[in-house]
């Protein structure tokens, strides 16, 4: 067939939106599709953040682990112990997956830390006592006036009722059991055939 000429050109219409291989986007189902997908990769990508900032947590509190079995004196404070967690991620940043993992950054810096964090990791210093020296008497401690203030006294035996024995779960009556068999004993409601178990 030959090609069309003319009139014939002229009198072509435009390709339909379905003929140029395009989906109508007002459709309904597409829509929905659409919305649904959607949804689907903002709850994945709200996992996927959670998920990190876990890991972070995490690593960040295995880090203080680390940190706390250290005789080191000056990682007592908690805002240190961060400081030297900031210092791991700048040296990851700068060495990238060549960085080592957090113990055995913290391991190296005891060993030989670097000038920033030297004060921080510094061992305490040994008291000498020259050979011949007496070692200075150590002065006696004045005693605390609040010794034992917040220490709460032991309550007294208390008295159940029977509603309240009655509807006592099985958790509060493995725990209250012999105080409250002693008071019905002690009442003459049960008698016990043998020695009441302790708690």
């Amino acid at each position: 067939m030959p090609p069309p000429t003319g009139s014939a050109l002229r009198r072509r219409k435009p390709a339909e939106p379905a003929q140029r291989g395009h989906v109508a986007d007002d459709s309904p189902g597409v829509k929905a599709r659409i919305d649904a997908l959607s949804r689907r990769l903002r709850d994945a990508e709200k996992r996927a953040e959670e998920g990190a900032t876990l890991r972070t947590e995490n690593a960040r509190l295995a880090a203080h682990l680390v940190m706390r079995g250290s005789d080191r004196p000056g990682l007592a404070d908690p805002e240190v112990r961060d400081f030297l967690v900031e210092r791991h991620a700048v040296a990851v940043a700068a060495l990238g997956d060549k960085a080592p993992a957090f113990a055995a950054w913290f391991t190296a810096q005891l060993t030989k830390p670097s000038p920033l964090l030297a004060p921080y990791l510094a061992l305490p210093e040994p008291v000498v006592v020259a050979p011949g020296a007496k070692t200075p008497p150590v002065p006696p401690r004045a005693p605390n006036p609040n010794a034992g203030a917040s220490q709460d006294t032991p309550p007294g035996t208390r008295a159940y009722t029977d509603e309240e024995v009655a509807g006592m779960d099985d958790a509060t009556w493995r725990q209250n059991r012999t105080a409250v068999e002693a008071q019905l004993v002690e009442a003459g409601k049960i008698r016990l055939l043998k020695k009441p178990a302790t708690t």
